[in-house]
């Protein structure tokens, strides 16, 4: 037999040894990897379980006593009578009494109610009535004397449980009343009990032994303990629960819990800027690795043995046709002992390698375009992988529930003025700004046709809220400046409805290429809900969130004339209800949102009104007219408050970088982020109203003031040059093109004039 034989059997020999041990290694990392990235998976899904279900346990606990306000308001508990009068003020305490049991049994996890009247000073509680001197809890007196908040937490802390006498933990939830005037003051105090609600959270334990499942407050406090042992204590001083409060969310491996390796997960609450932690021990998630080894190791010393015998066989079963085809590719009819075929077969098998990289190469320049065309036609409803479409993204790479989305389609205003070389730079960098953007805080993907971006955004939140439109005006508000600051370019965005069904995406896509559309009416620089646009119904029925939200989007905005025009439609809809008391609650619920919007805000009823009440107003109210005027004239003079801080509060800012440039602009460094880091604003803010104060920009106000103090320099010193130039803040050769810019001479001949005359 030639070498090529010899060759044959080892090169076999080799090829099914490497690949078995190599298998054994990769299988027992990769059983190990699977491991640890199903613990992580096990706990993302965990930790969105949490703030689903205990951030709605409390959501709805805050949006239940938000309603149970406007019950106090019905039977105006507010003006608490006293007890030693009349039958019917008797019998209104008893009904105040009567709803305040009835709060205690909203929640299991509530362990008592009470209301507390602030122009009577008395908690009213289901045990009776005390006045601020002889209530038990005086930590929630003294908040309430002293803190004026829409919500506060306040807790974890111990109290006496009203259900069952012992002490438990809790956090007390106090929920003001701010659309009642300041004499008519009123408060919701929650004490729920954290072992109940870490009951809840244990619940829905994972299962892995020896795992921790915290809720934290931001400063590292524990408010739940799935083992109702930490709740309470402060943890932050543990290096990685600090590490977990400073990172928004996400996971890590860490090797110092306990002397022990562990996964930490940690996701953010939607309340009061907590955090779940999840910390489950490495060695939980391992206890099957041995005899994963030992299986993987017998395997692989079985797989060598037969691999031996195979390949014994197989080289000698191949050595001859080896031979003829080395022959046959080499025009030789014979081939002597000394041939070497394994040459031949290397020389081919690098052949092929190499056009495998060739084809690889194209695949890998399509596959964007690929990708781009798949998504787009899954978009139209034109993919043929409609049946199972957030696999079909998955495969994409885009992992996202599309539970609730919305599309939305971006164009360029003016595109139509563009060359299509610059229309498909644009679209293209578009593309990228809207995906960073939008990746930072939601799921979904970026695609295009045409000049037209597509932007499918996946919003989990919605579930909770019901203004979805307030999250994606932020996030168009938020592309819309960006792409003006970095690409000089104006956009106008159309939005699609909420759809909660992936198989919807073509219905939402239609829709926002229809919403773009009404750019004609809107303008450029909009975006444009095609909920607003093309309503899918008059729908009298139902109580319009969507304008009341609106609304105070445009009082916000200090925008008197879409405020009114929103007015307007407020006032339709109020037509075609014939009842006066109707309509009475409708004025007080949308004042009421209005005010909570304000007080968000940091400004009261007071500061706005004076002594106006604006109950009262709305008590003297007849006519349908009558109320659509007064509810004008209160927008009107909101916004005019609100103008006002806005310019005060502008002038304000503006002086304070005049006075900064004025002390630093001999700092080369100076600049319009490092002024603006330093006064606690946002550096295109601060550019727009310097420009709308001082007539010119921030760049000419400090050249101006240097070359103010060089002309003091050149005529009263006999510093150098580059003296000058370095007490200026500038090089040598800045300063002489931005004087000869600015004075039309060099500083040494305006020098030389001024020591002339």
């Amino acid at each position: 037999m030639g070498k090529a034989y010899y060759r044959l059997f080892i090169s076999f020999l080799v090829v099914i040894i490497i690949p078995v041990v190599t298998f054994g290694i990769f299988a027992y990392n990769r059983s190990l990897s699977s491991i640890e990235q199903e613990a992580v998976k096990n706990n993302q899904t965990l930790l969105n379980v949490f703030k689903k279900n205990i951030d709605g346990i409390l959501m709805d606990i805050d949006a239940s006593y938000i309603q149970n306000g406007l019950v106090i308001e019905t039977f105006d508990g507010i003006n608490l009578p006293l007890s030693s009068v009349d039958y019917l003020s008797q019998k209104k305490l008893m009904n105040i009494d009567s709803f305040v049991r009835h709060l205690n049994t909203n929640s299991d996890i509530v362990d008592q109610a009470m209301i507390y009247y602030k122009q009577a000073k008395v908690f009213v509680t289901p045990d009776g009535r005390f006045d601020e001197a002889s209530f038990k809890d005086e930590a929630i007196a003294r908040h309430l004397k002293g803190i004026n908040d829409n919500v506060i937490w306040l807790g974890p802390r111990q109290v006496k449980s009203a259900r069952s006498a012992g002490a438990i933990p809790v956090i007390s939830y106090i929920r003001q009343l701010p659309v009642l005037p300041d004499y008519k003051k009123a408060a919701f105090i929650v004490n729920i009990n954290l072992y109940n609600l870490s009951s809840v959270m244990a619940s829905y334990s994972s299962g892995y032994e020896g795992q921790k499942i915290y809720l934290m407050d931001a400063g590292g406090t524990v408010i739940a303990d799935a083992d109702k042992e930490f709740i309470g204590k402060d943890l932050s001083i543990y290096p990685y629960i600090a590490q977990a409060l400073d990172n928004r969310q996400g996971y890590e491996f860490r090797d110092d819990i306990n002397g022990q390796t562990s996964l930490i997960s940690f996701l953010p609450s939607g309340v009061q800027n907590w955090k779940y932690v999840i910390i489950t021990p490495m060695q939980s998630l391992m206890a099957g690795s041995t005899a994963i080894r030992r299986g993987i190791i017998a395997m692989s010393i079985f797989l060598i043995l037969v691999g031996i015998a195979a390949s014994v066989l197989i080289s000698r079963r191949l050595y001859k046709p080896v031979k003829s085809i080395v022959s046959s590719w080499q025009g030789i009819k014979a081939m002597d002992s000394h041939s070497d075929e394994y040459s031949a077969i290397r020389n081919y098998l690098t052949e092929l390698q190499q056009r495998n990289k060739d084809l690889e190469q194209q695949w890998q320049n399509i596959w964007p375009i690929v990708k781009e065309k798949m998504l787009l036609d899954i978009l139209s409803g034109k993919s043929a992988m409609m049946t199972d479409i957030n696999n079909s993204l998955r495969s994409y790479g885009i992992n996202a529930d599309f539970n609730n989305f919305v599309v939305m389609a971006i164009e360029i205003d003016g595109i139509e003025r563009m060359d299509d070389i610059d229309k498909e730079l644009a679209v293209f960098s578009i593309k990228n700004a809207v995906n960073e953007i939008m990746k930072a805080e939601y799921d979904g993907f970026v695609t295009s046709k045409d000049y037209t971006a597509l932007s499918v955004v996946d919003l989990p939140q919605a579930e909770y809220y019901l203004d979805y439109k307030r999250t994606i005006s932020y996030l168009c508000t938020e592309i819309m400046d960006s792409i003006e600051k970095h690409m000089k370019l104006t956009i106008s965005v159309g939005v699609s409805r909420l759809y909660h069904d992936p198989h919807d995406l073509h219905k939402a896509y239609y829709e926002a290429v229809e919403a773009i559309k009404y750019r004609l009416v809107y303008g450029n620089r909009s975006f444009i809900f095609i909920e607003d646009a093309e309503p899918e119904s008059e729908n009298m029925g139902t109580y319009p969130y969507d304008k009341e939200q609106e609304l105070v989007k445009y009082i916000k905005a200090m925008n008197a004339d879409k405020a009114n025009a929103v007015l307007e439609d407020v006032a339709s809809y109020l037509s075609a209800y014939k009842s006066y008391e109707y309509i009475k609650q409708f004025l007080i619920q949308l004042t009421g949102y209005i005010m909570l919007s304000i007080y968000d805000m940091g400004y009261t009823e007071a500061e706005i009104f004076g002594a106006r009440s604006l109950p009262e107003e709305i008590n003297s109210i007849k006519t349908l007219k009558d109320a659509t005027q007064w509810l004008g004239g209160v927008c009107n003079t909101i916004i005019t408050f609100l103008a006002e801080k806005h310019k005060g509060r502008n002038g304000n800012i503006v002086a304070k970088c005049k006075a900064y440039v004025d002390e630093h602009f001999d700092d080369a460094q100076i600049s319009l982020c490092a002024v603006a880091e330093t006064l606690y604003t946002s550096e295109s803010y601060l550019s727009r109203i310097f420009k709308e104060e001082t007539g010119m920009t921030f760049t000419e106000y400090i050249t101006q003031k240097r070359i103010e103090n060089a002309k003091y320099f050149l005529e009263n010193t006999d510093m150098t040059m580059e003296q000058i130039a370095n007490s200026i803040g500038l090089s040598i050769q800045s300063f002489m093109r931005i004087f000869k810019k600015y004075e039309n001479m060099s500083p040494g001949q305006f020098r030389i004039s001024k020591r002339c005359d």
